[in-house]
């Protein structure tokens, strides 16, 4: 899921800033477990650099201390020291007294909305790559969620719909064959 971060074909300093900022969110909910509406509530006071931890505030106001894994701080302060945008671009954008961790390409605090689209279009990706890989099996774990589904359904409705399982309601994964004539046919 990682590599469907990169954009495709587009190389330039946004993509490469949004692609770090995607990596961080992705290694920080895989290793903390925290919500999306923990994780845009983030700020830059609430990210304690020498102990490795955040400050989440959940349900109900609660504070709870979290520990980062080594990958999530690395890719967190990959992306604050290098990406994230600074008090002259937030300035420039008209928002520059801006804390939160996690920011737009408008320079506006990330929303859970927003991650949602984003998780929209890495799902797309993931399974664009993965095509293109001429993968044989790709097995999809059922978090990717009801919107993987019927992005199978839409993109593999292009070529035959018998080569794949789709999976019921009460399944708990699903996996799908794809041969590299069947790719081959679908990209054309």
């Amino acid at each position: 899921m990682l590599s469907a971060c990169a954009p495709s074909q587009v190389m330039d300093f946004d993509a490469d800033r949004n692609t770090a900022r995607n990596q961080a969110i992705l290694w920080l909910l895989w290793d903390t477990g925290i919500r999306l509406r923990e994780l845009c509530g983030l700020r830059l006071s609430d990210f304690d650099r020498l102990q490795g931890t955040i400050i989440v505030f959940g349900k109900g106001r609660k504070e709870r201390r979290v520990a980062l894994g080594r990958n999530a701080l690395r890719a967190l302060l990959y992306y604050m020291d290098r990406w994230r945008q600074d008090a002259p671009e937030l300035e420039e954008s008209g928002n520059a007294d801006e804390d939160h961790i996690f920011l737009a390409e408008t320079g506006h605090a990330l929303t859970t909305q927003g991650i949602q689209m984003l998780f929209k279009r890495l799902r797309r990706r993931y399974l664009d790559l993965a095509l293109a890989r001429k993968s044989l099996l790709v097995i999809l774990d059922v978090q990717m969620g009801r919107r993987c589904r019927s992005l199978l359904r839409s993109v593999m409705g292009r070529s035959e719909a018998s080569c794949i399982h789709v999976p019921q309601r009460g399944e708990s994964w699903l996996s799908y064959s794809i041969s590299s004539t069947l790719r081959e046919s679908m990209v054309s």
